[in-house]
């Protein structure tokens, strides 16, 4: 059971390895394997090197390359950041982020990256990719062709540059003022 963004729930039923049925409250939808995910990776912004072990409050770029099998209408990247727990930490899609692929072609590849900053604690983390064509609205698209759990594990290191924190996210405060003053009896 996958939770969109509108909290209705899709449940998935394996039909075949190439088929999958996504059910939820409104709709029934077609999930195939007409995409191809070749890769995730984050990459510093900057230089494009790999990054295995990421210190905390780094810019990263999410890399995703796909091939598409068949011509789709305007298909929608997502991304998800899980972690140890299976938790979700943040998630969003290309649509959300205000962009449009439009009509790709059978046999065209497609290459993305998502810039961010990973302002989280130390730890285990994994990322989710979801692919889906034609946003319809409430947070649903008219058809979902890939979901692939887990494809990346990445670690996130405890940044000694920065201020020390505890809890799931750094909020980067900033101390505004501080002001001395004498009590007067």
């Amino acid at each position: 059971v996958h939770k969109n963004n509108d909290s209705e729930f899709l449940n998935l039923t394996t039909i075949s390895d190439n088929l999958k049925i996504g059910q939820n409250a409104a709709n029934t939808y077609l999930i195939t394997s007409d995409i191809k995910l070749l890769n995730v990776k984050f990459v510093d912004p900057e230089t494009k090197v790999l990054l295995l072990a990421i210190p905390s409050d780094s810019d990263v770029t999410l890399a995703i390359s796909l091939l598409f099998l068949r011509e789709f209408d305007d298909p929608h990247i997502g991304f998800r950041v899980c972690n140890r727990f299976g938790e979700v930490i943040y998630e969003t899609h290309t649509f959300f982020l205000g962009q449009s692929i439009g009509l790709i072609s059978p046999l065209n590849t497609l290459d993305i990256e998502i810039d961010f900053s990973l302002p989280l604690a130390p730890g285990e983390y994994t990322i989710t990719v979801g692919v889906a064509d034609t946003y319809i609205g409430n947070g649903l698209f008219q058809s979902y062709l890939d979901y692939k759990s887990d494809v990346l594990t990445f670690k996130v290191l405890t940044n000694n540059a920065a201020c020390q924190w505890s809890g799931i996210i750094n909020l980067s405060p900033r101390v505004n003022s501080i002001q001395r003053g004498q009590a007067y009896v």
